[in-house]
């Protein structure tokens, strides 16, 4: 819990610096949540949209959101067969997160533009080794 404290502190702090609201999820290898935080005028949807961004890097084997965002716009049926049974998210802001060369969660961040997004999970997870 408290590296996922960490990890998330250090996204919010990210999204500060660059004058936005997130939410960030953190996520275990199954894709079970440890940690949601919500940042005071993060919207609404934020929350479960960074949730489904750390799930997503999880069900897809560590690939990070803004990769598969691609994947997903060259072979949409892939997405809309998936999507309708599992909540997943392309796009900027879902990376994983390694420890010892080893991926043990996944971060999601939700609530700016998909590449600030990306930029604050990225600053969360340099914390890990």
């Amino acid at each position: 819990m408290e590296e996922a404290q960490e990890i998330s502190g250090k996204a919010r702090a990210k999204a500060a610096s660059l004058g936005v609201f997130v939410s960030v999820a953190i996520v275990d290898t199954s894709g079970i949540v440890i940690l949601i935080e919500r940042m005071n005028s993060a919207g609404i949807l934020t929350p479960d949209i960074a949730k489904a961004k750390a799930y997503t890097v999880i069900a897809f084997r560590g690939r990070p959101t803004q990769v598969l965002g691609e994947l997903f716009k060259n072979n949409p049926e892939t997405f809309t067969g998936i999507s309708a049974i599992h909540p997943i998210v392309g796009g900027g802001g879902g990376v994983p997160i390694s420890k010892y060369g080893k991926i043990v969660g996944a971060v999601g961040v939700s609530g700016a533009k998909g590449a600030e997004d990306q930029q604050c999970a990225e600053a969360g997870t340099s914390v890990a080794p």
